[in-house]
């Protein structure tokens, strides 16, 4: 449970960040409508498959250092509690530092918890608004003359046959649904003339013709699954919103008509759209109304094919939760042992103290102690010292070998924590830098792009221009920043290899005092 807390915690921060890519590559492609809604939504599918599938394993040369580290916190995760793990008696240690919490185990549950509430909240308002849409299409009848209307505009959007139209009398504006036979709904009394309702059909039909009801449920699965993610929000709201505009696009370069007539249309229909399932003309904000109002404008005009969205496809995969291991050539058979086998040396000082109902209960470093010994310290209020060597278990529960335990493991501590710091200091400046690089890739892309485009000469121009002031500012901008980069990147490789060497002189040190407190018979063994 504790693990896939932290899963969802990770994923969740990576989801945000494939996001904030996704809003780059958007702004600096100047993607049509069409292919902003398949942008975000490949952003959506993509986070939902990190989540169920975890991190997916990416091979890497094993001679860069960074990479063995990479590689070392892997093996490490499979022979010994890492520094970075939880554990059954509820602490955490970031680098190596022990950090006093409540119950991890409590806190994951509760989090969980949380999360699974938030899910069957959002199916049940899904289910609601499945019944309603179920009333909706019981209580609407066919039209004959509007079904002629749909007869004769089916094929211009590439429909097989023409989808029924139905008119309700609680249908408040006009909307698609059904998977399997889509069906449109038209509100009872609209006074539409016979080119508005070919428009609002039209509409309709290009949602069918582009699966939007299918694909929609991705979107709709991710809103449920990621109910607390705001980023992940933000990721259904633009492709709600950049699915509307590429059917208004679609009605305008398939129909006969103005932007102008169509934008008096979307606006005496309102902006009340439906909570119940369907996909409707209209929007409920302001704000998506006037982006497609102002998207009519362009509606028609050509700005690249489908090639564009491939180019951004690689791009949105540094986004995706990517876990480094070793490639082939890498020595790993003889750090890969069998996972159900006790590692060889491994360790862990308790302290618990009682302070009213806030009780701390800390591990320093550990593979984890027998559930039933653990209990037992639990319920004494004692702090102890447990080595494991060679598959035989030590306890040591007084305080002078406590004591002295604990003052051993103290500098590493230190060093762990002092290299936490330091990556946070890393990554303030590399950050920046990897977003910069990010943009920089989706740039060329973009200028790649323009080369092949039927844009007229002088607004290719520009474009040229101005992607090419931006890329000269970037790379300005990693130039200047790639000294800092670098010598933050030695400082944090160093400290490491202090804390490392240091872990090393601890475990002896520790098999030293367990040996020592063993002989003067003041632990036990089994």
């Amino acid at each position: 449970m504790t693990t896939f807390a932290f899963h969802l915690i990770a994923i969740s921060v990576q989801c945000g960040v494939l996001v904030l890519l996704a809003a780059a590559l958007s702004r600096a492609m100047r993607l049509t409508s069409a292919q902003s809604a398949g942008l975000w939504l490949a952003v959506i599918a993509l986070s939902l498959a990190a989540l169920l599938m975890g991190r997916i394993p990416l091979h890497l040369p094993s001679s860069d250092p960074l990479f063995r580290k990479s590689m070392t916190s892997e093996i490490t995760s499979l022979t010994t509690a890492p520094r970075h793990a939880t554990t059954r008696s509820g602490s955490w240690h970031e680098n190596g530092g022990a950090v006093s919490h409540w119950p991890l185990v409590n806190w994951a549950s509760v989090l969980l918890a949380l999360w699974g509430s938030g899910i069957v909240a959002q199916l049940a308002l899904a289910f609601l608004r499945l019944v309603r849409m179920r009333r909706i299409a019981a209580d609407a009848r066919p039209v004959a003359d509007f079904q002629r209307r749909a007869e004769a505009l089916f094929a211009r959007h590439g429909l097989s046959r023409a989808p029924r139209v139905l008119v309700g009398p609680h249908v408040t504006t006009p909307l698609v649904a059904g998977l399997r036979r889509p069906a449109i709904y038209l509100p009872r009394g609209a006074d539409l003339s016979s080119i508005e309702l070919d428009l609002v059909l039209g509409h309709e039909m290009a949602h069918i013709a582009r699966r939007d009801l299918l694909s929609g449920l991705v979107a709709s699965c991710g809103q449920v699954v990621f109910w607390f993610h705001p980023a992940i929000r933000y990721a259904v709201r633009m492709y709600h919103d950049a699915r509307e505009m590429a059917c208004d696009a679609r009605v305008l370069q398939r129909q006969t008509t103005t932007p102008f007539r169509y934008g008096a249309l979307l606006l005496r229909l309102g902006v009340d759209a439906p909570s119940h399932g369907g996909i409707a003309v209209t929007s409920r904000r302001y704000r998506t109304m006037r982006r497609r109002l102002e998207g009519l404008k362009t509606a028609g005009a050509v700005r690249g094919g489908r090639y564009r969205l491939i180019l951004m496809l690689p791009l949105l995969l540094v986004g995706l939760p990517w876990r480094p291991v070793a490639s082939a050539q890498a020595p790993v058979s003889s750090v890969a042992p069998q996972t159900t086998k006790r590692p060889l040396f491994s360790y862990c000082v308790y302290d618990y103290s009682g302070m009213d109902r806030h009780d701390q209960y800390e591990m320093s470093y550990s593979a984890g102690l027998p559930s039933d010994e653990e209990q037992k310290l639990q319920k004494a209020h004692q702090s102890a010292f447990w080595i494991l060597h060679d598959g035989r278990n030590y306890l040591f529960t007084d305080p002078e070998t406590v004591a002295r335990a604990r003052a051993i493991l103290a500098p590493q501590e230190k060093l762990y924590q002092a290299h936490g710091r330091l990556e946070g200091s890393y990554w303030q400046v590399h950050g920046p830098r990897t977003g910069n690089e990010s943009r920089l890739s989706a740039l060329r892309a973009y200028r790649q792009s323009l080369e092949s485009s039927n844009l007229p000469a002088d607004v290719k121009a520009r474009e040229y221009a101005r992607v090419d002031t931006d890329m000269k500012d970037i790379m300005t901008r990693l130039s200047d920043t790639a000294q800092a980069d670098r010598q933050a990147r030695e400082t944090l490789d160093a400290a490491m290899a202090a804390a490392e060497a240091r872990e090393a002189t601890s475990t002896g040190e520790l098999w030293a005092l367990a040996q020592d407190a063993y002989a003067r018979h003041l632990g036990q063994s089994w």
